[in-house]
């Protein structure tokens, strides 16, 4: 079995590949011909220890184990990290920019009362994902983030969105942030599921949250991939 530290090397390094672009076609443009950003703000930043420390100190391979299917584990995985505080605005109250990129750091303020916005969700989120031997990476889309991981069963990506506790399903089949983003181009939002988890979001009553579904998807009219 690889080691915890083999492992963490070789997802850094398919990460800072996927970076500079030498995972995805020409020009670098991924397999839905979507350009990616470079380095910059945004780029997440977790070492072998942090990798560590999500699976000892946060049990989250425990999270996924209890289910069945890939599509599950990673359903169940963005139940937990939506759990770990109450979305909020207060990141320059808890953490300073230099930990603001970091999961580790996240839940440790969290856990002391922190409250951040769907950015650090789809940091942790993506960043727990890297631990448990996922690709995963951000979206950036109309004034939100979210996260994707790629399906091995399915030989693609699905959107996850641990902020507000949703995926998004056509006719069954989980989607991609690209595929929602189609959707909305097309005039197809009326075939495209929002699937809540629980629990809602504490500032929504469900037939609120009901109510956002349409505004959600019609998000997904602008598309940022980072990682």
């Amino acid at each position: 079995m690889r080691s915890m530290l083999t492992v963490a090397v070789t997802l850094m390094a398919l990460n800072e590949m996927a970076i500079c672009g030498n995972t995805a076609p020409p020009r670098r443009r991924d397999a839905n011909g979507m350009l990616h950003l470079g380095r910059g703000d945004h780029i997440m930043k977790f070492s072998a220890k942090d990798l560590e420390i999500l699976l000892s100190k946060y049990s989250i391979r425990k999270v996924v184990d209890a289910e069945t299917t890939e599509l599950k584990k990673m359903v169940a995985l963005t139940v937990w990290v939506k759990k770990q505080w109450i979305h909020g605005k207060q990141m320059d109250k808890w953490l300073d920019p230099a930990r603001r990129k970091n999961a580790v750091e996240i839940l440790k303020k969290a856990h002391l009362g922190g409250r951040f916005n769907c950015l650090y969700y789809a940091t942790v989120l993506s960043t727990c994902g890297i631990a448990l031997e996922y690709r995963t990476r951000r979206v950036c889309i109309d004034g939100h983030v979210v996260s994707e991981f790629w399906s091995k069963d399915r030989k693609k990506w699905i959107m996850l969105d641990s902020d507000a506790n949703v995926h998004f399903e056509l006719r069954g089949a989980p989607m991609s942030s690209y595929e929602l983003h189609q959707a909305v181009l097309n005039k197809k939002i009326k075939e495209v599921k929002m699937i809540q988890h629980k629990p809602l979001p504490a500032t929504m009553k469900p037939e609120q949250f009901a109510e956002k579904r349409l505004m959600r998807i019609k998000r997904f009219i602008k598309l940022k991939f980072y990682y």
